[in-house]
């Protein structure tokens, strides 16, 4: 079924980025959170569903909206959402 979705042009938003807990914003990193990306789509790539055509395809974003965070939090979680996206664009894409 993903294969399908990706094929008609699908694209996947990968919400790793936590917003439910204040703890959990504090605590992730960049690195964490790219290692979490890596290990999630390890199951998905196969010959029918190359890392390269999961990546051309993905957004990563926050697990839920940001409306009920402290400005700190948001401002954490969008700045989170950025880096991992930056740091997959240089490991993976162009």
């Amino acid at each position: 079924d993903l294969v399908s979705f990706l094929d008609r042009g699908g694209i996947i938003a990968w919400g790793i980025i936590p917003t439910m807990d204040a703890k959990d914003i504090e605590q992730e990193s960049v690195d964490s959170l790219v290692s979490r990306w890596r290990r999630q789509i390890e199951e998905l790539i196969g010959k029918d569903l190359p890392l390269e055509t999961i990546f051309a395809q993905s957004l990563i974003t926050p697990s839920c909206g940001c409306g009920t965070l402290s400005e700190s939090l948001a401002e954490r979680v969008i700045h989170l959402t950025r880096a991992v996206s930056e740091q997959l664009r240089r490991e993976i894409g162009n």
